[in-house]
């Protein structure tokens, strides 16, 4: 398995890990947005205090780890949104990390995004794992494999049954099936076929 990229959590970008991906020419890319503290007053802002006042683009930053320094790039951005309290518009202001990774700030901007959908997946997951105590390595595999069989098969319905259009203009209509709904319809179908009435048996409402 190749991989093309690495998109980091800000709580992983540091030193060690980025000489490792250096290491093995792993491109990477994380935010930055919140990981810096504001400058003693009169004093230069430097690094990414300096980066941060800059307008969008690419600015070099060198990083170090046991006293060796690994150079890096910095891409700043912005995200436009609308404030929850008073309904305006604002500009927030995001920095990139990034190594061997290259678009424009609004490129890269997306392709991070591109994370927090794989920590929707591993929500959806958690919501079709079976529950265990055991212990055995084996079981507990077999059980997070089928959550994510039933997560991309939820996945499947919906690009080719349930969207609408195709390739770039394909549009996606989740409230037609959600999730938890198909859960709760396979758990019916599966009480129904197999369960034999000897005991009773509580299904959730979906």
């Amino acid at each position: 398995m190749k991989i093309r990229r690495v998109l980091l959590d800000r709580a992983f970008f540091n030193g060690a890990v980025v000489a490792f991906l250096q290491e093995g020419k792993t491109p990477v890319c994380d935010a930055r947005g919140h990981s810096w503290t504001r400058s003693e007053k009169g004093t230069k802002p430097t690094g990414l205090r300096w980066i941060k006042r800059q307008p969008a683009g690419w600015y070099p930053h060198v990083m170090k780890h046991e006293k060796q320094p690994l150079k890096i790039s910095v891409c700043v951005g912005y995200r436009r949104h609308r404030n929850r309290k008073d309904g305006k518009q604002r500009h927030l202001k995001l920095l990139f990390a990034a190594w061997r990774v290259h678009g424009s700030p609004t490129e890269i901007r997306e392709l991070y995004r591109l994370r927090f959908g794989i920590e929707t997946s591993f929500r959806q997951m958690r919501q079709a794992r079976i529950h265990t105590c055991t212990r055995n390595p084996r079981l507990r595999l077999f059980f997070l494999a089928v959550a994510l069989i039933l997560r991309n098969l939820w996945v499947w319905i919906h690009h080719t049954r349930l969207a609408e259009g195709s390739g770039d203009t394909l549009t996606l209509h989740l409230e037609l099936l959600r999730f938890k709904r198909m859960l709760d319809w396979i758990v019916r179908e599966i009480v129904a076929l197999f369960h034999d009435g000897s005991t009773p048996c509580v299904i959730r409402p979906p």
